[in-house]
């Protein structure tokens, strides 16, 4: 029997209100986990998908190295020694079990007319996880002459508003010397061969200098010098090789003759080249230098002494006309050379040089 009805519908109620709690509570725990799980799986990806990427960036690169290697070896061969041009060369990568884990993909780009750049994509792939992959691009090059504003077998000075930009090198000595307003300066790094040199009977260092104060002799401590060095000094480094670059002069030579342009001796004191933004240069036959100082005496009897600067008198220059840059890129003249002017498009390669010397 049932006493109180009221109270029966009560505990109806709360029973019911009890269990659309539960279903809520239920409800929002299951979207949670859900969550969670699907955050979790997410983050498993992730880890995955960068530990492969890393992998295939390692396999990338193994295929850069391979072909730097090949390059010492065949600097020639742009075609992965197959002896075929094609758009990727394919090479499996291995561990050290032997067991193959990805590959990378070779494309090889060789050097245009007149350069020496060679430029390899490698693209790596891991086997287990073909989707993610990595490429890398890098550039190969020959070291070239043409890296240095001014590079010697011999000494060489610089002195009153000389200002350069660019590397210099010597392999027996270079100095910047005081002289008037305004001071040499070197922007760049200059080098030599040598850790000593002896000049007039005084030893200095390979690389010296005179301005401001003058460098202690050796073997004393190489004072920092920025307001001459701007890009350092360094000495001793390894010699420039003139005995390849004589060998190299001479193949220039004979292409220049072959298929370039070339001219013997001038007949004067040398050619001067001015190189103009058409892909031509104006040439000219020098006949006259300024004179050498009253104040200045050749004390050490060296052979083709005196001044560089090309006489502004009439008749100093003598016009032998107006050519195109050769084909190939390559001039040769058997005489000193003086160049200015500038070029747009072209490549050329100027070289100076009287044999057997």
């Amino acid at each position: 029997m049932i006493k109180n009805p009221l109270t029966f519908f009560s505990l109806r109620n709360k029973k019911g209100s009890l269990m659309v709690q539960v279903l809520v509570f239920s409800s929002v725990a299951i979207l949670l986990i859900t969550g969670l799980v699907s955050w979790a799986v997410a983050n498993v990806k992730l880890a995955t998908s960068s530990y492969y990427s890393q992998e295939a960036f390692q396999i990338a690169e193994s295929g850069i190295e391979y072909y730097r290697w090949h390059l010492a070896h065949a600097p020639s061969d742009f075609q992965d020694g197959t002896g075929t041009s094609t758009s990727a060369y394919v090479h499996n990568y291995l561990d050290r079990d032997g067991n193959v884990i990805g590959t990378f993909s070779l494309q090889i780009i060789a050097p245009t007319n007149g350069s020496t750049i060679v430029t390899v994509r490698s693209k790596g792939v891991v086997s287990a996880y073909p989707s993610v992959y990595r490429r890398i691009e890098v550039k190969f090059a020959k070291p070239s002459l043409a890296k240095y504003a001014s590079v010697s077998n011999g000494p060489v000075f610089y002195s009153t508003g000389d200002e350069v930009y660019g590397p210099i090198h010597s392999n027996t000595g270079v100095g910047f010397l005081q002289g008037s307003n305004p001071q040499p300066i070197a922007h760049n790094t200059v080098t030599s061969a040598a850790s000593t040199y002896t000049y007039g009977g005084v030893t200095h260092f390979g690389v010296y200098t005179t301005v401001g104060t003058d460098d202690p002799a050796p073997p004393a401590a190489v004072p920092n010098r920025p307001d001459v060095f701007q890009g350092g000094r360094i000495f001793p480094v390894p010699a420039v090789d003139f005995a390849g670059i004589t060998t190299d002069l001479s193949q220039i030579q004979t292409s220049a003759q072959s298929g370039g342009f070339y001219r013997a001796a001038s007949g004067g004191l040398g050619y001067k080249i001015v190189l103009n933004v058409n892909d031509t240069f104006d040439l000219y036959k020098i006949t006259s230098l300024l004179p050498v100082p009253s104040g200045c005496k050749n004390s050490q009897n060296q052979t083709n002494w005196g001044t560089w600067s090309i006489n502004s008198t009439a008749g100093a220059l003598v016009s032998l006309g107006n050519f195109p840059l050769p084909a190939n890129g390559l001039m040769f003249f058997n005489d000193n050379v003086w160049v200015e002017g500038k070029i747009n498009t072209a490549r050329v390669t100027i070289a100076v040089g009287t044999f057997p010397d």
